[in-house]
């Protein structure tokens, strides 16, 4: 079995937990965001579904389970292509955003003008889907979404990965990264 089509099997998998180095690392497959449940660290559960928002129990509500309400957000903004649920996570710390299409191709930006590069990135293209199957905890957590899209102008669709990397600012988690790469 070819390193792709072994790396495919795994994600296909409902949930696969690894921790490496003392970093979690956790797969989900499609069924997490509709309904399943992803722990975020050792016993601390949280739906991906669900915003920060909604109202958590004051244990669900710690320093390690707010990343995924972020995400969260994150992965609706995306699906509704609504920038706002993306601009709500950032801070004064610049953004990196970078596109492999219809985007910044690499640059450090503020949060105005991140909101705006994200504001054309989801005028020139319609989402297809967008949703993380990849999270990684840490100092700077992550998620690893595929996408698939099309430009406003072309019929072809278009698939990628989208990583959004957080960073601490006060006692918020923002976005500090966005970089999009083909399969």
């Amino acid at each position: 079995m070819s390193g792709g089509k072994r790396m495919r099997a795994v994600l296909a998998s409902p949930v696969v937990v690894l921790c490496l180095c003392g970093i979690l690392v956790v797969s989900v497959c499609s069924q997490a965001g509709s309904g399943g449940t992803l722990s975020w660290g050792p016993s601390i559960p949280g739906p991906l579904s669900r915003s920060a928002s909604e109202g958590t129990s004051s244990e669900e509500d710690t320093a390690a389970s707010r990343p995924l309400a972020v995400f969260s957000d994150v992965e609706e903004g995306w699906r509704r292509e609504e920038v706002s649920l993306l601009s709500q996570h950032f801070g004064d710390t610049p953004i990196l955003i970078s596109f492999s299409r219809g985007g910044p191709r690499g640059g450090t930006f503020s949060s105005m003008q991140a909101e705006y590069a994200l504001r054309d990135h989801f005028h020139y293209t319609v989402g297809e889907s967008f949703e993380f199957v990849e999270y990684q905890d840490g100092e700077e957590p992550l998620a690893i979404a595929v996408r698939s899209y099309r430009f406003t102008e072309e019929d072809v669709l278009y698939h990628d990965h989208v990583q959004v990397v957080l960073t601490r600012e006060d006692d918020e988690w923002v976005i500090s990264e966005i970089r999009a790469a083909e399969d």
